[in-house]
């Protein structure tokens, strides 16, 4: 009786530890789903967060890498706020990768600092008046990337296979187009 005793501690003992073990993993596993959501929830609104910002990104679809250093993003729009400027610039971009995701300075300083982001295929068109056609598109090209990329502390910047569509705004004709178009900064 002695001997069955302790077998039943033992045994007693063993359950303790293994349903221990099974809520620390449910635990971590609700915290890391608790932590993909907030930061899915809250991603579009940080990146959109300067009030004094030009341009609006919205996306379709965040996923984020396993330990939540990288995010990709995919149906990307870079969309001016100002629609009666002279000068508007649209993006559409399939897809784009973060890497170097601080977390840390996301969750609580609510500031995104990234070592690179990538822009894969992006498609430009920059609609421009007639009279403003030779300096406004660089300066406009100039503008929106300045406004998008100061978003966030950004170590290096690449673009892969863009393309631009130049056109007057009244008529909505084209002026020119540039293909290929292959950034690294």
């Amino acid at each position: 009786s002695l001997k069955h005793q302790h077998k039943s501690f033992i045994f007693l003992k063993f359950k303790k530890i293994v349903s221990s073990i099974i809520i620390g993993f449910v635990l971590i596993f609700m915290c890391v789903k608790g932590l993909e959501w907030w930061i899915e929830t809250n991603f579009q609104s940080t990146l959109n967060a300067d009030p004094k910002r030009a341009y609006n990104i919205t996306y379709k679809e965040l996923d984020l890498s396993t330990f939540f250093n990288g995010i990709q993003l995919e149906n990307i729009e870079v969309i001016p706020l100002d629609l009666h400027n002279q000068t508007s610039i649209n993006a559409i971009l399939n897809n784009a990768h973060l890497e170097g995701l601080n977390l840390y300075g996301l969750l609580f300083e609510k500031r995104l600092s990234i070592n690179s982001i990538t822009f894969i295929q992006p498609k430009f068109k920059i609609s421009l008046s007639p009279d403003r056609v030779q300096k406004e598109s660089r300066r406009s090209i100039q503008s929106m990337f300045s406004d998008v990329l100061t978003r966030a502390d950004i170590t290096n910047f690449n673009l892969i296979d863009g393309s631009d569509l130049l056109s007057e705004s009244n008529s909505n004709s084209t002026i020119g187009s540039i293909s290929n178009i292959n950034i690294k900064a």
